[in-house]
């Protein structure tokens, strides 16, 4: 049999000890109709955008989750780690990169169009484009365009 080295303060921990079910509570003291406020509970319900999530994801509940969150780590990165890190980098001068955020929607080419700051919508994209919102923006030299399609996971 292999024997397990934990350490003594891995030992010493005291497991939580969880709060009793509302039955028992009511049980033991003789009451009814009690609203138990313990364990993150809320006495609202739940929020009526959590229950259409739910909703929404019945159909793939026979499916496992992404456990590797990739989805989200790109997310978080991206605000978290990459943001923060051009805009101090040494790599590059104070200004570079211009950086844009957009959630696509229901109706993408306009959201791009507002975050490439276009006047005229219905001309085509291209490379001139983004050229003038760079002029538009100097001193910046490169735009990064983050796009967050997060949200398209739970539509």
């Amino acid at each position: 049999m292999m024997k397990l080295n934990v350490s003594d303060n891995i030992k010493s921990l005291i497991p939580y000890p969880p709060g009793k079910p509302l039955k028992e509570l009511e049980r033991e003291y003789g009451i009814t109709g009690s609203i138990k406020m313990a364990s993150n509970e809320n006495s609202l319900g739940p929020s009526p955008k959590a229950m259409e999530a739910i909703a929404n994801c019945l159909g793939n509940l026979h499916r496992y989750p992404d456990g590797s969150c990739y989805y989200l780590a790109q997310a978080v990165s991206a605000k978290l780690g990459l943001l923060p890190e051009l805009a101090r980098s040494r790599y590059f001068e104070s200004g570079f990169w211009l950086i844009r955020e957009m959630r696509p929607g229901p109706r993408p080419l306009d959201v791009l169009a507002q975050v490439l700051e276009r006047a005229d919508d219905d001309a085509p994209f291209a490379y001139e484009t983004v050229q003038e919102l760079l002029e538009a923006h100097t001193p910046a030299k490169r735009l990064l365009l983050l796009v967050d399609q997060f949200e398209e996971v739970f539509t």
